[in-house]
C-alpha cells in the first residue's frame, strides 16, 4: 500500500507538469492519502495479530507493552493460556478438552 501511495504522490507531481498525462493532482494525491493510511492500518493489525495470539511473550515483555497492546489471557482447565475471544463457545465440551 505505501508503494501504491507513493506512486499516486509521484503521478501527482506529475500532472502539475503536464496536466493532460493525468487525473489531476487531487484525485491522485487523494488516492495516495487513503493508500498509505490504509497500508498503516494493515500494519496494526498485523501488529495487533502477531504479538496477540501468534507470539507468546514473556511476562516481562508482556508488562513492558502498552495497557492497549496487551491481549487478555485466560486459563482453561487444562493449564494452557488461550486469549480470551469476543465470542465465547457456550456450553460447548469438546472446545476444551485436554
Amino acid at each position: 500500500m505505501f508503494w501504491q501511495g507513493g506512486a499516486d504522490l509521484f503521478d501527482a507531481g506529475r500532472s502539475i507538469v503536464a496536466p493532460q498525462t493525468s487525473k489531476g493532482v487531487a484525485a491522485n494525491v487523494m488516492s495516495a492519502t487513503d493508500a498509505i493510511l490504509f497500508g498503516i492500518v494493515l500494519l496494526v493489525f498485523a501488529y495487533a495479530i502477531a504479538f496477540g495470539f501468534v507470539l507468546d511473550l514473556s511476562p516481562e515483555t508482556r508488562e513492558r507493552l502498552p495497557a492497549n497492546s496487551r491481549a487478555l489471557t485466560s486459563v482453561d482447565a487444562c493449564g494452557k493460556r488461550e486469549p480470551l475471544e469476543a465470542f465465547a463457545h457456550r456450553g460447548d465440551p469438546g472446545l476444551h478438552d485436554c
